[in-house]
Formats: structure tokens, sequence, C-alpha cells
């Protein structure tokens, strides 16, 4: 049984993520080199990489704006189609949506996720002591009544970075290996 690193709950479903080493069988597509974690959900494969995004990715998603990346990017494969996640650690450069009381940005390890091909799809990483603040503050996105783990929680909060339309939150839950609390 493959180890769980790091558990999703969304208001669009849940994922989770495991070492690269529980999967022998991906896609012939994906590239298996710098894999760091494997995201499964009902709707797609999520593969980060502990590494920048080479310049073919970049072509291939027709990114052409410059990042301030963090150290890894990820490919979310779905039915249909494939989303590149590139995380931006120059968060001046895009507009916030409001945050709780109590939350605080991690621009180093997460910075913000931007989306291609849309890139004006955008998700902002951030911490909280409290799940129930949070869940409060944003309790007309119906978010997934999730305990926390750690007494640190992760949460993500996606966005339209043109309207400020909340589109989705997420709350990671990170065992023991990436416990940040």
């Amino acid at each position: 049984m493959p180890t769980l690193i790091e558990n999703k709950w969304s208001t669009d479903g849940e994922q989770r993520f495991y070492r690269p080493e529980s999967f022998h069988n991906l896609p012939t597509f994906v590239s298996k080199v710098g894999i760091e974690l494997i995201g499964v959900s009902e709707k797609s494969i999520n593969v980060t990489y502990d590494n920048h995004p080479t310049k073919k990715i970049l072509k291939v998603f027709n990114v052409t704006k410059k990042h301030a990346y963090c150290d890894y990017y990820a490919i979310e494969i779905f039915d249909d189609h494939q989303v590149l996640k590139i995380y931006d650690q120059d968060l001046s450069k895009y507009p916030l949506p409001s945050l709780p009381p109590g939350s605080r940005l991690d621009p180093l390890k997460s910075g913000i996720g931007i989306q291609y091909p849309d890139s004006d799809v955008a998700k902002i990483y951030f911490l909280h002591d409290d799940v129930s603040v949070v869940h409060e503050w944003f309790k007309d996105m119906n978010p997934v009544k999730a305990d926390a783990v750690s007494r640190l929680t992760y949460f993500g909060l996606e966005y339209n970075l043109k309207t400020l339309l909340l589109t989705n939150l997420s709350q990671y839950d990170i065992y023991e290996e990436e416990d940040l609390g």
C-alpha cells in the first residue's frame, strides 16, 4: 500500500498525493524525471516535479510571461486536457483576494499558482491555525469540513486574476514527513 504524503479536500473533490515510487504504470507521455509527488483523484492525475519547467514545457503551454519560479511545477492531466501549474514567488505582480484574519502567505515554498493555458486562473496558498475560521470565512463556497491533522493547516484559494471571483477552496493536510506544524 502506498504511503499517503498529502491529502487535499476541495470544493471540487478530494485528491491524495503519494511519492512516485508508488506508481509503476504512468502514462508514457508523463516525464518520469524529477517527479516529487503524484496526486490522484476521480477527475485527474496531478504530477508535481521538483524543478523548474523546461523550455519545452513552457512552449507546449504557450507560457510567455516571466515568472520568479518556486522550485517545482505541476501538470494536471484530465481526460480531455492538461493544465500546467507554475508556482511564482513574486506575489507583488498579482491581485490577491481577501483572506481570513490570521492567514499567512508562504511565498517561498508555494508562491501563487498560475495555470496554463488559462493564465487568468490562479491559486494563492496560505496557512492558518484555525480551520473553523477559514471555513466560516468561505462558507458560501461550502468548504469540506475536514479536521486539521497538524497545528498549521495549508489552504489554497483558486480565483480569477481579472475579476477576483473565487472558484475553489482546498485544504491540504500534510502528514508526518512534510508536517509544517
